[in-house]
Parts: C-alpha cells; sequence; structure tokens
C-alpha cells in the first residue's frame, strides 16, 4: 500500500469503492470512463416545444453542483503522511485532453492552476492520514474543433493526430526544493458518442409545423397514433419559418458505467429551410434552447470557430463562423451565375460549347469572376440573336434573362470588387470589406463553401445496425475528393466523426448532389427476411424509374396507330393533346395537383436572398411547348396547355408540376440527347452499390425508383465534376423515416396505370436486375385491394391564377390557376379516360364534396382529395411489393413541401431514439478503438490518401 494513491470507479461499476482491487486497475485500458458534461442537470426535457432562450450548459457553469452526475470523483487517499514539511501536491493530466478538462473542489469550485506551474492542479492534500475528494469533468468530446486552428486547409488527415479520448493524472509532490515526486498515476478516457441506427426504439419525433406542409404534418401525425410515438411540433416562431430538422442536428449517445445519455450533434447549418441564400435565423435556436436538460446534452463547438486567412497586406485576419457563412455565400454567386449561363446558352444553342479559363476542374474562383462580364455580353447576345426569331412567349423569356444576367453581374461588380490589374479582391465582411489577393480569395473561397455547405448537416451521417466487423454499427456518410484537392465534407466534422473510434465509416461519393447528402439516394432499414443480417439497404435507382417511364410509354403507344399524332410528334407542344389517355393502354400525369415554387427577389442591404427555381425538367418542358426548342425552330409559339416559365427577379410565382411521362422522358436528356438519368445510374449510384457491398457484404440492396433533374452537358459533367449537379425531380423515395420497425415514405405521385399494364411494365422493367424472384410476383389483385392502391390520394391547396405584365403592357397568363371543381377535374381527369362530364364529377367531386364551397371554390387551406380509381401508380405499387418482401409495413407521406425544397420526410423530421433493452449491444468502451493508416484510393483518375477504418 502506497503512502498517496488516486482512487475513482476504474473497474467501471459506476461506484468508487476505494479499495485495493478497485485500484489495481489504475493502469489497465480504458480507465476511468468520464461523460463530456454536455447537458444541464438542473432541468427537464420539456414535453412540448415552446420559444425560450439558450440553455447554459453544465460545462460552462462557474460552479458544478452536486447533481452533475457527468463529474467523476477522484478520491486522493493519505495511508501515511510522509511528505516532507513544506511539500506541496498537484494533479498532472498527461495528454491532449488535458485542455478540456475540468476539477473541481468537493464544495463544487473550479480547482485554479498555479501560474508557475501551468500543467498542474495545486490540492490541499490532508497532512495526516485520511482523504480528500475532488470531482473531474471533460468539456467536450474526441474529435471537437476546441483546441485546434480553422485555416484554409480543405483536406482531411489523421496523419499525425493526437489522441483525443484517453488521458492520464498524475499524482505529485514537489518539496521545496523543487524535486517532484510521482505518488500515483492512473488512465481516464472520455467516452466517444455513438449514432445508433434507426432499429434502435423512437422514443419521440420532431416535425415543425407551417403553413406550407401541413401535409405532412397531419399524415405524420395520423402514423404516430397508430405508433404510440409522441409526435412533437415545432411552432413557427420557434422554427423560425425553417422546416429542415434532420439537416440541423444528430442525435447521438454517450455511454458511462451509470447508462446511456444523449447528446444532440448541433451541426453547423445556418441555412433556413434550402435557402441558398443568407438567414437571419433558423433552428439553430431550437436545438439550444429546447434540448440541454438532465442527460441530454448539446455539442455546439462547430459554431465557436473562427477562420484564419491574411489580407491583402500580409496581416493576419480571423473571422467568426457565423461571416464565414456570409462570405460563402456571397462568393457563391459567380459560380451559381456562370453554370445558369452556360446551361441558359447551352438551351438557346444545343451547339454551344462553354470556353472555360482553365480546362477540366482547374479553373479557380478568381477565373470564375474575371471571366462572368465576357460570359454575360455572349448571353446577352446569343439572347437578342435568338429573340429575333422567337415567338412571343420565348422572346419576351429571353429578355428576361438578359437583363436578369446583367443585374446579376451589377450586383456583382459591387459585392465583390475585384481588380485584376492591381491584383486584389474586395471581401465582404460585416459592413465592411477585407481585400485580400486573388491567390488567398482561391483559397479562402473552398474553405468557406466546404465549411457552410449542406456535406456537413445531418442528412449526410447514416448509420446500420451491428454487423460481423463492426459491434456497434457503421456510420455512413457522403464524401469525396473534389477538384483534386478538398473534401466534400468539412475535415472538422470528419475529424470528429472519425475520432470516435467506434464505428467504422463508410464514404459513398454525394459530390454530383445539390444537397450532397446519403439519405438522398439510400436508407438503412429492417429486413425481417434477411439471410443472417436484419437490415437491408434501399438504393435510389434512375435507371429503375427510367426504365418504369420508358416501358410505360411503350405500352401506351404500342396500342396506338402508327400515324396518331402522339406517335408522330413525341416531343412537348402547345397545342397537341398533351394527356396520354388514348388507346387501350392509358397512362396518367406525375404530380396531378402539385405546383413548383419560383422565389427570386431583389437583393437588399447586406443580405442575399434565397433564389428558388422550377426544375430544370420543367424549364425545358416549358421551353419546347413555347416555341423555344432549339432542336426544333419551327414549333410555333402558341401554348395552350399553361405550361410556362418567367425568370428573373419578381414576385413569388407558382407553376404547374403535372407532367406526362413522355414530357419527362424528353426533358431529363442533356441538350446533347444523353439521358441525364442513365449516366447518373453508370457513374454514381452504380459504383454506389459496389461500395455498399463491400462494406456490407450479406446485406439485401433493393432498388427505389427515383428521378433525378436533368442536366445540360453530360460530356462537359465528366470533364468538369464540381461544375454541375443534380437534385431529385420526382419525390425521393428513399429519403424516408424508419420509426419502430414501420417505413414513412414520401408519396411518389407517379403515374397510374390499370392493374394488368402496370404489372406488365413493372415486370418489363425490373427483369434482369437482381431481385427476389419473390418480389414482383405478390403483385396481383389480392395485393392490390390489401394495400388499398386503386385509391388515389391527392393533398390540394388553392391557388390564383397568376399573370405577367409584358412590354407594351401586354398581360400574359403565368399560371392558370387550381381554385374551382372545374380545375380539379381537369387536374384528376387522365385517372377516367373516356368518361364524361357528369362521370368525372361523380367520381372526383361528390365523393369530396365538403373540400368544396356552395359556389364549387376550393376551401382554403390544405385539401384531402381521396378518389376511387381503376389505375394504379406503378412507383406505389413496385414500392409496395420491396415493403412486402421485407415484411415490413409502410406508410405515405405527402412530402411535396420539402420535395419542392430538394428534400424529403427524413430531411423534415427528426427521431430520438434509445437502444433496444435486448439488442445485447456491448459496452462501447469494450469494443476495440479503430486504428486508421493511410490507405491509397482511387478517384477522379488520380491517387489521393485517405484514412482507412
Amino acid at each position: 500500500m502506497a503512502d498517496y494513491e488516486l482512487h475513482a470507479d476504474y473497474n467501471r461499476n459506476g461506484r468508487l469503492e476505494a479499495v485495493a482491487a478497485e485500484h489495481a486497475l489504475r493502469g489497465a485500458t480504458p480507465g476511468v470512463i468520464v461523460v463530456a458534461d454536455l447537458d444541464a442537470d438542473g432541468r427537464r426535457l420539456p414535453a412540448s416545444v415552446q420559444v425560450g432562450s439558450r440553455v447554459m450548459l453544465d460545462r460552462d457553469q462557474a460552479v458544478i453542483t452536486a447533481s452533475n452526475d457527468e463529474a467523476v470523483t477522484l478520491r486522493l487517499v493519505v495511508n501515511a503522511a510522509t511528505a516532507p514539511a513544506g511539500a506541496r501536491f498537484f494533479l498532472r493530466p498527461i495528454g491532449f485532453a488535458r485542455i478540456r478538462l475540468r476539477l473541481f473542489d468537493s464544495g463544487g469550485r473550479q480547482l485554479p492552476t498555479d501560474t508557475s506551474r501551468p500543467t498542474d492542479i495545486p490540492i490541499a492534500m490532508p497532512t495526516a492520514p485520511g482523504h480528500l475528494d475532488v470531482r473531474l469533468t471533460a468539456k467536450t468530446l474526441p474529435g471537437s474543433p476546441t483546441g485546434h486552428v480553422s485555416d484554409l486547409e480543405t483536406r482531411f488527415s489523421l496523419d499525425g493526430a493526437e489522441e483525443e479520448s484517453a488521458f492520464l493524472i498524475r499524482l505529485l509532490s514537489v518539496d521545496a526544493g523543487g524535486r517532484e515526486t510521482q505518488h500515483d498515476e492512473a488512465r481516464f478516457t472520455i467516452a466517444p458518442f455513438v449514432i445508433l441506427d434507426n432499429a434502435s426504439v423512437a422514443v419521440r419525433t420532431y416535425v415543425c409545423d407551417s403553413p406550407g406542409n401541413q401535409p405532412s404534418v397531419i399524415e405524420l401525425e395520423a402514423a404516430h397514433r397508430v405508433l404510440g410515438v409522441p409526435l412533437l411540433k415545432v411552432p413557427l416562431d420557434v422554427a423560425m419559418g425553417d422546416t429542415w430538422l434532420q439537416d440541423q442536428f444528430q442525435h447521438a449517445l454517450m455511454q458511462g458505467p451509470d447508462g446511456w445519455r444523449q447528446v444532440m450533434l448541433h451541426l453547423p447549418r445556418l441555412r433556413a429551410e434550402s435557402s441558398n441564400g443568407t438567414a437571419e435565423a433558423n433552428l439553430a435556436g431550437f436545438v439550444t434552447s429546447h434540448f440541454p436538460s438532465h442527460n441530454i446534452g448539446v455539442f455546439d463547438d462547430l459554431w465557436a470557430r473562427e477562420l484564419q486567412f491574411q489580407d491583402y497586406n500580409g496581416q493576419p485576419q480571423r473571422i467568426t463562423f457565423r461571416q464565414c457563412d456570409r462570405l460563402a455565400t456571397v462568393m457563391h454567386l459567380p459560380i451559381r451565375l456562370a453554370e445558369a449561363l452556360i446551361d441558359l446558352l447551352k438551351r438557346i444553342d444545343h451547339t454551344y460549347e462553354a470556353q472555360w479559363p482553365r480546362s477540366g476542374d482547374t479553373t479557380t474562383w478568381t477565373d470564375v469572376r474575371g471571366w462572368l462580364p465576357s460570359l454575360v455580353q455572349e448571353f446577352r447576345r446569343r439572347a437578342r440573336e435568338a429573340a429575333g426569331r422567337a415567338s412571343p412567349d420565348w422572346r419576351t423569356t429571353l429578355e428576361r434573362l438578359a437583363e436578369d444576367a446583367q443585374l446579376r453581374l451589377n450586383q456583382l461588380a459591387s459585392r465583390l470588387p475585384y481588380d485584376a490589374d492591381r491584383g486584389i479582391v474586395g471581401l465582404p465582411v460585416g459592413t465592411a470589406q477585407i481585400e485580400v489577393s486573388p491567390s488567398e480569395a482561391d483559397r479562402i473561397f473552398p474553405r468557406v463553401l466546404q465549411m457552410h455547405h449542406s456535406s456537413n448537416y445531418g442528412g449526410n451521417i447514416e448509420a446500420s445496425p451491428p454487423i460481423g466487423d463492426a459491434a456497434l454499427g457503421k456510420l455512413v456518410i457522403g464524401n469525396g475528393i473534389v477538384d483534386g484537392e478538398r473534401d466534400f465534407m468539412d475535415p472538422d466534422l470528419l475529424r470528429l466523426l472519425y475520432l470516435q473510434r467506434k464505428q467504422p465509416v463508410v464514404q459513398l461519393n454525394t459530390t454530383w448532389l445539390d444537397v450532397g447528402h446519403v439519405d438522398e439516394i439510400m436508407s438503412i432499414v429492417p429486413d425481417r427476411r434477411g439471410a443472417g443480417v436484419n437490415f437491408a439497404l434501399l438504393c435510389a435507382s434512375s435507371g429503375l424509374a427510367m426504365r418504369l417511364l420508358r416501358a410505360a410509354q411503350a405500352c401506351y403507344l404500342g396500342s396506338l396507330s402508327m400515324d396518331h399524332t402522339q406517335n408522330v410528334v413525341q416531343r412537348p407542344s402547345g397545342v397537341l393533346p398533351r394527356l396520354m389517355i388514348n388507346g387501350d393502354h392509358p397512362v396518367t400525369r406525375l404530380f396531378r395537383g402539385k405546383v413548383w415554387e419560383h422565389r427570386h427577389r431583389r437583393a437588399e442591404g447586406e443580405e442575399t436572398p434565397q433564389v428558388l427555381e422550377p426544375p430544370r425538367i420543367y424549364q425545358d418542358v416549358s421551353q419546347a411547348m413555347n416555341g423555344g426548342d432549339p432542336a426544333d425552330p419551327d414549333s410555333g409559339g402558341i401554348n395552350i396547355h399553361g405550361i410556362r416559365y418567367w425568370p428573373g427577379e419578381g414576385p413569388d410565382r407558382v407553376y404547374p408540376a403535372d407532367i406526362t411521362v413522355s414530357e419527362l422522358i424528353y426533358g431529363e436528356e442533356s441538350m446533347d440527347g444523353v439521358s441525364t438519368n442513365d449516366f447518373i445510374e453508370t457513374q454514381y449510384l452504380a459504383p454506389m452499390g459496389d461500395v455498399l457491398r463491400t462494406a456490407f457484404p450479406q446485406v439485401r440492396q433493393l432498388p427505389m425508383p427515383v428521378v433525378f433533374d436533368r442536366v445540360s452537358d453530360i460530356a462537359a459533367w465528366m470533364e468538369r465534376p464540381s461544375s454541375f449537379s443534380t437534385s431529385a425531380f420526382t419525390p425521393d423515395v428513399v429519403n424516408l423515416q424508419p420509426i419502430n420497425g414501420r417505413l414513412l415514405i414520401p408519396r411518389p405521385y407517379g403515374p397510374r396505370m390499370r392493374l394488368a399494364d402496370a404489372i406488365a411494365v413493372i415486370t418489363q422493367a425490373t427483369s434482369g436486375l437482381d431481385l427476389p424472384s419473390t418480389l414482383i410476383r405478390r403483385i396481383d389483385e389480392r395485393f392490390v385491394r390489401t394495400h388499398q392502391l386503386r385509391t388515389g390520394i391527392y393533398w390540394l391547396h388553392r391557388q390564383p391564377a397568376q399573370a405577367r405584365t409584358i412590354a407594351g403592357g401586354y398581360v400574359r397568363s403565368l399560371y392558370d390557376g387550381l381554385v374551382d371543381e372545374e380545375d380539379v377535374i381537369a387536374q384528376l381527369r387522365d385517372s377516367f379516360p373516356g368518361a364524361s362530364d357528369r362521370d368525372l364529377q361523380r367520381k372526383i367531386i361528390e365523393p369530396n364534396r365538403r373540400q368544396f364551397d356552395a359556389s364549387g371554390r376550393l376551401r382554403d387551406g390544405w385539401r384531402r382529395f381521396q378518389i376511387a380509381e381503376d389505375m394504379v401508380d406503378i412507383f406505389e405499387t413496385y414500392i409496395h411489393a420491396v415493403a412486402a418482401e421485407l415484411d415490413v409495413p409502410l406508410t405515405w407521406i405527402d412530402s411535396w413541401h420539402y420535395h419542392v425544397h430538394a428534400g424529403g420526410i427524413h430531411c423534415g423530421t427528426n427521431v430520438l431514439r434509445m437502444p433496444v433493452r435486448s439488442a445485447g449491444l456491448p459496452n462501447v468502451w469494450s469494443v476495440d478503438d479503430l486504428q486508421y493508416t493511410p490507405t491509397p484510393m482511387e478517384f477522379e483518375e488520380e491517387e489521393v490518401t485517405v484514412p482507412a477504418g
């Protein structure tokens, strides 16, 4: 027995016993488990969401209370007081983690450091046999940016990374002569967080309550009543108009000897909705005001960073995290404008080839900024030439596009001045500008974009259940090397995820997506029929989606005569019939009753407003209908179908989203006649499947139909991958939310066909795919009746007609509106080919009479229409068969509000989950730490080095 001993809970049983057997374990790994003090023990988690102020975390309290159960008691035992008179005692933390520790006396007051010994903490040891208790807390998690510098480095590496979890504490004394004596040493570990999979028990779900997403909220409420899980609604005045809960925080768990604690990883998101502009407020305040409570913490360190760089004079500059966000938004404007102009030039002249300042992906930010004036001039010239031979509608559109391009360029000249001759770029920071060199601007832009990119949001982090080589499951994230020089995800966030060292990280390439999230292209769901594993992977497949659409089109056209108009002219027309209701195999439009939103407000002050435009497929179809198809200059300009587009700044407006299968197939092709979605399947989604098969070799993968928006130039996309991106055009059915064994899936609003036709189309589209033989065989009359697949559900909202005034004072219709019975019938009539007006009234209006007032107008708010049809949605039917193959129930959720903002129901909800008691999870500290070594990975034709787990 030593004279002086350091005791703690070395055997991790949740008690300090201060006995010899426990003390003997002080040097064994992992030692004492210290859970980061990120909660607020004096507060309970509220049962509802209300307006509130930021809650102070226990780690920020000057004095800790006796109830702080994250504080670890250290007992300093004096068995024999043998230290010489005048000796002083210290505790010395050893390791990187020491900067994140606090020590307190028995009264809860923090022990100060000795200014002459900055790494040591003086303690008043008893001068006779006895003991002294002190309490230890950790301020943050391993991998936190606290203690690291955020600079312009954009590549992630763990080479030379310090150990941030484990540390030692030494008990030592220093005699009057300055001689040190070490009396004891013990090992400690800061608990990592783990992210549990969707099979964990859901204890509550959050959704924002806003006017636009009421169909989602209503259907989520109904589903949660069945599930018995509380659904908490975040009010509008708390959400600040934002609805993207999944992206704002990632739910995780930390385990101490006394049990699990929850922690919300507050991700670095300053956007509101899917905004690409600046926002005064979003859901950040909700996270910091609602969650901190007993055993529920908030990790907020990613918001406390400052970015360092040099100004034009070589002086160091620091800007805050929020200032970085505004700078990233403004600096991204030249890139977005150049991409938009190139797309438009290609739409005016499909032979146009952009002459970028440099080849490949080597063009810099200042290259683009300097190139823009000539690019705008080129576009205005070509737009004038095209307008001279265009239809009135298309001429007006071209003129407006040219004006908008010049306006955006003028705004950039004032907000981002660039003097190429002097070599000075002005960057707006707050109300001032910081002048930097072009080379520094070229380093700043990718870094601030990376720090504030949506790749850092919660939708880009998923977790699998435990599997053979991962006792706590694996993390799946979206990342990749962009432009051969930077990680897609912020290195600070990558460091945080990797340094937990308990869950292997699987990286998927999501750099080709506008939002860049893994939840856009895959989901992890229960599989009750899996061979040896209890989960499956549902993977977005644009290839399957196009197979279904082409098979449906071929089925329809095959029943028409060869000289039928729709067989002769398969491109969109403003005057020819649109609906595919002829022949023996009719097909309805997709998205009936829905609208695309268009927001493009004028910039004011320092704010950069969001620009939200309809999908490029819609713009392409509209252009063709208005006589602007560059491949068909004789297509005319008369448009009786109301498919129009009004570009540029102006009031918020909407456009009809309904689209035929043939129009979609036309619109998704690039200007060089290549299918965007076939390319995506081959270039991105099929390789994703290979990565997932390697990471999860025994897990079933099932394709889910998702159509992505058009990209104008596939050849250019291959050459310059970072210059193009896209989002789902159809509701993203893999962006789903599993809740206690049930899948809540975005309703696809796909094309509907008669059952026999649907079975034939699905069978043809899936032939040759690696699917279970039982999947398609499930689809029969009984299956359709069981799942009520002939019942169409449509959420409609009254929309007034909109018009625009053009040169000469002429008023042209922009949107014909959705106002009354006649408008509703027009949207849904193709479910009943050949039906008389009386039949349409009886089948569409009369069962939904309560949705109209006495005059036949749609009532205020969202209205739910339920229609008994003789058709089934081919997307819905296939997905129901997938769910049946997994033996998992599903509920359809309208997610259109999220969809028009590039998301889905997973993006709009967030779930708190806890481990199943019978899950058999090991103690986190008993799982071996992952050790990372540099491993070469082939990516974009150059060899790079990434950490391997």
